[in-house]
């Protein structure tokens, strides 16, 4: 069995996670039995993992999709036949991981490692086959 690292995103005040858990591989720089990365090298790998996966998608999407006949009637009662062909729009790996390291430091977000929270980009974190990593988003109030 492979190690894999399971992550969750959630937001105070909501009952469900705010994505899906996602399970990905452990990284491939640290030794089976686990090993340490800042905070920073976490974030750029979970942030590029995202992407690859997104990008992915992005290019599946682009596959020409033969319809049935019920698709077809569907999407005419909605007054649109989508065929699924779209242009894909990729996302660039460096920006988003600047605009993740940014809303880190700026506390738009708080990071859990199997229970802990890490808070400097160059915190340490050791991390194990199959570690729990929970995202917090934090929401700002409105008229505070």
């Amino acid at each position: 069995m492979s190690a894999t690292l399971t992550i969750q995103v959630k937001q105070p005040g909501k009952p469900q996670p705010l994505l899906p858990q996602a399970v990905i591989p452990f990284p491939h720089d640290l030794p089976r039995a686990g090993g340490q990365k800042t905070v920073r090298d976490l974030l750029t790998f979970l942030v590029q993992q995202q992407v690859r996966d997104f990008n992915e998608r992005q290019t599946a999407v682009t596959l020409f999709q033969v319809l049935s006949a019920e698709a077809i009637n569907a999407g005419a009662r909605r007054g649109k036949i989508d065929s699924g062909e779209r242009a894909p729009q990729f996302a660039n790996d460096e920006q988003a991981v600047d605009t993740a390291l940014q809303a880190f430091v700026d506390g738009l977000f708080f990071l859990f490692v199997d229970g802990r929270q890490y808070e400097d980009l160059d915190d340490a974190v050791y991390l194990l086959p199959d570690s729990d990593i929970t995202l917090i988003r934090l929401v700002a109030l409105a008229g505070g």
